[in-house]
């Protein structure tokens, strides 16, 4: 289970990744943009990869941190959808 958790986030940080530099830097693509799509995905999993198999962050500290992090994600997914539609 924890292989699949970690395949989603993986997947869900790139297409955010994606969504942002299509967004923020329309037309063609710059030197700096590209490394980023390249480089940040591949830190990011490899830092999940490392924490899973060398297990860095304590038991107890995940659990009290995780729904901390759920709903900061939430809140941030509400402000921007908030923004948006206040924009039209």
């Amino acid at each position: 289970m924890a292989n699949v958790q970690l395949a989603v986030l993986i997947l869900v940080a790139v297409a955010a990744l994606v969504v942002g530099v299509s967004r923020f830097t329309p037309g063609a693509p710059h030197r700096r943009t590209r490394a980023l799509v390249g480089l940040v995905p591949g830190v990011l999993g490899a830092i999940l990869v490392l924490t899973t198999n060398v297990d860095l962050v304590p038991d107890e500290l995940e659990a009290q941190l995780l729904p901390i992090v759920v709903l900061a994600i939430s809140g941030i997914v509400a402000v921007i959808t908030i923004r948006s539609l206040a924009r039209r």
